[in-house]
């Protein structure tokens, strides 16, 4: 796990602060999971969706939070480094996020959203 944090805040350019932020969550997070297929394939990202939905809603079930960090993952260079790193030599990193308990808020709030008109043309 320290080793993905490392590799997210050196090399993820997310300005200071929000560095500071991803670093102290990957750090904190009680699991942090990454899969990965035998190749690199579209077939296998797509493939990788449906895994991870599936995980999301069996984890919710649970009242377990999932929180995906893949930026690291969207260049090929630093997914290269990754699997280096955890010495993944016969698959490629597809997916990473953790997992863990969410404090209880009693206020909802909802991310900002584009409005429909806006996505849909």
């Amino acid at each position: 796990m320290a080793r993905i944090g490392q590799l997210a805040v050196t090399y993820l350019d997310l300005g200071e602060r929000e560095g500071a932020k991803n670093s102290k969550l990957i750090t904190s997070a009680p699991t942090v999971a990454l899969l990965t297929t035998p190749d690199d394939s579209v077939e296998a990202h797509v493939r990788t969706g449906q895994v991870f939905e599936r995980l999301m809603l069996a984890a919710t079930r649970k009242s377990v939070a999932v929180h995906p960090m893949s930026q690291i993952l969207e260049r090929p260079d630093l997914k290269r480094e990754l699997a280096e790193e955890l010495e993944i030599t016969d698959a490629t990193p597809q997916h990473l996020f953790r997992l863990g308990y969410a404090e209880d808020d009693d206020e909802e709030t909802h991310t900002p959203r584009w409005p429909v008109t806006t996505v849909l043309r």
